[in-house]
């Protein structure tokens, strides 16, 4: 019955935030992001903490500043939501610009192999599925499913107005392996926590725990991989691009050595591209929380 509440409750502010003009819908998303860094003191302290490991020559008041132009970031992300919901892909789509996806699509095509498409949790993660669209072609995304069966019926349904099909997590490794061997396109978050048994990279000078599925599908199938990432660049407008692909082919050594090798190149890649716009990375996100246990993949190999 909550669950259900929370969801009704969800829609209707969906449902308000979309039929505000687009303007006015923007600054009600910057107000919700600053008032969630008023009141939201465990996220606020996880940012401020995750910035000071990312920044720490930032003073304590640009650290704060950086904190809360993300919440900002994430409050107008809902308002992307909304707009989605209203008005469908187009919305998106005729915002967007999308630099150097042609070329790379036409590779893909060229190669005659399934792709790896490389997410992380930075800029606007959830309209890269437009790409799909450019393109004429389904991008398969793998995705958790929320604990609210409702509400992510409801946001699933969301992401499947792009040309995007979603694959529940749970088994999707061996789903992911059936469609890339299939010459399909897969898109993954590649920069997720994996706990004490993750790929531990440096992210940000810190050793960071992430997950293997990716480097560990493209060895396997022989699948292309590209990091693709989208930004806002005002309210309403995005930019969205793919970047040079990673090639497997060319990483050598022993299994382990090479998936720690494609992780850590992933996530340099990502460093990179929030340096450039930290402000729309997810701070709140406990990137460094775990430490390394038993099975744990470093550097050096495995924990002992």
């Amino acid at each position: 019955m909550i669950a259900y509440l929370v969801y009704v409750l969800v829609r209707a502010f969906i449902f308000l935030l979309g039929i505000l003009p687009e303007n006015i819908s923007y600054s009600v998303g910057r107000m919700l992001g600053n008032i969630g860094y008023l009141c939201d003191f465990r996220h606020r302290k996880v940012s401020i903490d995750n910035i000071k490991t990312a920044f720490p020559s930032k003073r304590g008041f640009e650290v704060k500043q950086l904190a809360r132009k993300s919440f900002t970031h994430f409050g107008m992300s809902l308002v992307d939501f909304s707009k989605l919901s209203r008005y469908g892909i187009d919305w998106f789509y005729s915002r967007s610009e999308m630099l150097n996806s042609g070329p790379t699509y036409e590779y893909v095509k060229k190669m005659d192999k399934g792709a790896l498409l490389l997410l992380s949790h930075f800029g606007v993660w959830e309209v890269l599925g437009t790409l799909g669209k450019k393109e004429k072609v389904e991008i398969n995304a793998i995705a958790r499913p929320l604990s609210n069966k409702y509400l992510n019926n409801h946001i699933k349904s969301l992401r499947e107005k792009f040309p995007v099909k979603i694959i529940d997590k749970m088994g999707a490794v061996s789903i992911a392996s059936e469609l890339l061997n299939k010459k399909k396109l897969v898109g993954i978050l590649a920069d997720q926590r994996a706990g004490g048994r993750g790929v531990f990279v440096d992210f940000f000078g810190t050793k960071a725990s992430t997950v293997a599925t990716p480097a560990v599908l493209a060895i396997k199938t022989g699948t292309l991989m590209y990091p693709i990432f989208g930004i806002r660049v005002s309210p309403g407008r995005f930019r969205l691009y793919v970047k040079d692909r990673i090639k497997v082919e060319s990483v050598t050594g022993e299994f382990d050595e090479r998936v720690f090798k494609i992780t850590q190149l992933y996530a340099s890649i990502v460093e990179e591209e929030v340096k450039k716009h930290p402000e729309q990375y997810f701070w709140m996100h406990r990137r460094w929380k775990s430490v390394p246990r038993k099975g744990a993949l470093m550097k050096e190999g495995r924990v002992k």
